[in-house]
């Protein structure tokens, strides 16, 4: 078909201002760097950091109380949490052990990571008249129905990963979960030279994850100053989904990194972790990607020891934690407050130059247990409420 020089000249025109548009929508920071900013950056990140890898194998001082009531005997307790996933299941069976240690009668719950199950899960412990409720990254929101319940009754809840403020009035045993997400995007940028397009993988109904690391990290990395050329996009899955061979995140992380090869960097809780780095090997993705965690958990500092696609774990000592959930109830269940836990329990950075420099033998209790610091927690508590060791 012939067209009028008119025409021939508006279409050039529209395709010209399609070209300056799609040359305005590329995103910020790509492309070439200068050398001079990206070394700030990585100097900037690698100093953040070191105190982190530092206190993977320095002593660590007891910030907690030295006080606490003498527990009281025969209490029933409910423990509340996702037993497939590794974060949860520790800190739930140092609950039982803690509680078991002090005369209390723990029970734990799988929630599936299901809603439904969740508040099945605490209305059946009002129903039985437990004396405590344990929640393990359920937030009271999503089933504030049980939750009422539950206060109406008169049984002390408590949670750990939902340090967010609630007309729910729930104390949270927690660490500084935002820091956690900027220090592992810290550490992306020192050990990769700035050189970071990450995809993160986030599971939107727990608390943690979607609303204080993911947006430590994003906040950070989209700071031009503190990584030039850094990109970051995020895959939401459930918590439900979490294994499904479809729709689970190691699936969506495998389609994700195969449609698009720039991403050099994986990032997501590390039973999460794991499950994407042996999609990743299946995919035959293996060294191209880098990857980071939060927990530490046992087979995940294997891969990081392996030098196996994960680099870097961010330690939560989730024992020390069920402890310290423990210690609180305690407290509630004697008309006491709660201690505020959020700067006295430790965390660390491990990679495979921290774990190359342990002695053999602390390397192999980490491996086994999971970090929980290089103080005596276990000993501190039981020396507080008086128990038996």
């Amino acid at each position: 078909m012939n067209r009028t020089p008119s025409v021939r000249t508006a279409v050039l025109a529209l395709l010209m201002s399609l070209t300056l548009l799609s040359a305005c929508a590329t995103p910020t920071g790509s492309g070439p760097q200068d050398p001079a900013a990206v070394a700030r950056a990585v100097e900037k990140a690698k100093s953040a950091i070191q105190p982190y890898i530092s206190a993977a194998s320095e002593p660590i001082a007891w910030n907690g109380p030295e006080t606490s009531p003498r527990p009281r005997p025969g209490l029933n307790v409910v423990v509340i949490a996702q037993m497939n996933a590794t974060g949860a299941s520790r800190p739930a069976n140092a609950i039982a052990e803690a509680a078991t240690a002090i005369g209390w009668h723990p029970t734990i719950v799988d929630n599936q990571g299901k809603a439904d199950v969740k508040l099945a899960a605490i209305n059946s412990a009002v129903d039985q008249h437990a004396d405590a409720i344990f929640l393990l990254y359920v937030d009271p929101q999503l089933v504030a129905s049980g939750v009422r319940r539950a206060q109406a009754a008169g049984i002390p809840l408590i949670t750990y990963g939902i340090d967010h403020p609630s007309d729910l009035d729930i104390p949270d045993v927690s660490g500084d979960y935002v820091l956690q997400g900027r220090t592992v995007a810290q550490y992306l940028v020192w050990r990769n030279d700035a050189n970071v397009n990450l995809l993160i993988e986030e599971a939107s109904d727990e608390y943690v994850v979607a609303h204080l690391q993911g947006p430590g990290m994003r906040d950070y990395l989209g700071d031009q100053q503190n990584c030039p050329g850094c990109q970051v996009q995020t895959k939401q899955y459930v918590l439900s989904n979490f294994l499904d061979p479809t729709s689970g995140p190691a699936a969506q992380a495998s389609a994700t990194l195969q449609s698009n090869p720039a991403i050099n960097s994986v990032v997501c809780f590390d039973a999460c972790l794991y499950q994407v780095i042996s999609a990743v090997d299946r995919a035959g993705l293996t060294d191209r990607i880098a990857g980071a965690g939060f927990n530490c958990n046992p087979e995940n500092l294997a891969l990081i020891q392996q030098g196996h696609v994960q680099q870097v774990c961010w330690a939560d000592p989730f024992e020390w934690v069920g402890y310290a959930m423990v210690d609180n109830i305690n407290r509630i269940t004697n008309g006491e407050a709660p201690f505020d836990y959020k700067s006295a329990i430790p965390g660390a950075l491990f990679d495979k130059a921290t774990l190359d420099n342990l002695p053999p033998e602390k390397v192999a209790e980490i491996s086994q247990t999971g970090w929980n610091g290089t103080f005596d927690f276990k000993a501190k508590f039981t020396q507080l409420w008086g128990a038996q060791s």
